[in-house]
């Protein structure tokens, strides 16, 4: 709180996620924190539990990317470098960022050399659900870690229907989700919950970041997962995207309206502050 309701701070970056985060959430009086104005949350994994409670209970931004520690790197990516120019985009303005050309596919090798940076092994290509449906999307962004967000369904922070009648009426939404140590039965179980509670109404598109430590179920797969929760919804939903724990990643905002767009692999983003 002291944090959030300094003038001096301009932007609350934690170092690394936090498994019980969520337990903060009872802490925080939401109502002075709406009186204060906007402040910017940035990071990924449990900390966009916060940000995005943050979000859907003030109706302010906030933004989902790189955590602190990423950024003691001596030399930052492209993707990850862009944090700086989203949260200093002005009301108004619009920003674009771009698919990575390669990803990171494993940790070992910056657990082994801490502060080095990532190292990048494979190439990126962002994929396309059903090639019959658009290759674009637009609406407002909201979402996080799957994993985190699951666990706010009947809390009394779950705000979704709320945010989503108040600020995406027009727009509609898109939604951006990531995971880490998911199977994907456990994937489809998270999207089944969120689908039944009525997340994903007004929806326009999804974007699914890629998977971190994950494993098929037999033959049950991530497009089995994807294909049997949004098909009759009759949406958009690239997947594979630059999001969340295989960096490395875009900066998404909640509540910005975006535009993504693929084409034979590779993806745009543009966020429209508004």
């Amino acid at each position: 709180m002291d944090y959030l309701l300094d003038e001096r701070i301009d932007v609350v970056m934690p170092p690394w996620g936090g498994s019980f985060l969520m337990e903060l959430l009872p802490l925080i009086d939401w109502d002075e924190l709406k009186k204060a104005g906007p402040k910017w949350i940035l990071g990924y994994s449990d900390i966009s539990t916060l940000s995005f409670v943050y979000t859907i209970m003030t109706g302010y931004a906030s933004a989902h990317g790189v955590n602190f520690t990423e950024l003691s790197a001596p030399q930052w990516d492209e993707l990850s470098s862009k944090w700086i120019d989203v949260i200093t985009c002005k009301t108004g303005h619009s920003i674009t960022q771009s698919s990575s050309h390669y990803f990171q596919s494993s940790w070992e090798q910056v657990y082994k050399n801490p502060a080095t940076g990532f190292y990048f092994d494979s190439e990126t290509e962002w994929k396309v659900l059903n090639q019959e449906r658009s290759n674009r999307m637009t609406g407002r962004l909201i979402g996080g870690c799957l994993n985190t967000l699951q666990i706010l369904i009947g809390t009394p922070f779950d705000y979704v229907q709320s945010f989503i009648n108040e600020y995406c009426s027009e727009e509609g939404t898109i939604w951006y989700l990531e995971s880490v140590g998911m199977d994907a039965a456990k994937i489809y179980r998270a999207l089944w919950q969120l689908k039944y509670n009525g997340w994903f109404n007004k929806c326009n598109g999804v974007l699914i970041g890629r998977a971190g430590l994950y494993e098929n179920l037999g033959d049950f797969t991530l497009v089995d997962a994807l294909g049997d929760i949004f098909d009759e919804m009759g949406i958009p939903v690239f997947y594979e995207v630059d999001i969340g724990h295989v960096p490395p990643q875009l900066i998404l905002v909640n509540g910005a309206v975006g535009e993504v767009i693929v084409e034979e692999g590779r993806g745009t983003l543009k966020m429209q502050f508004c």
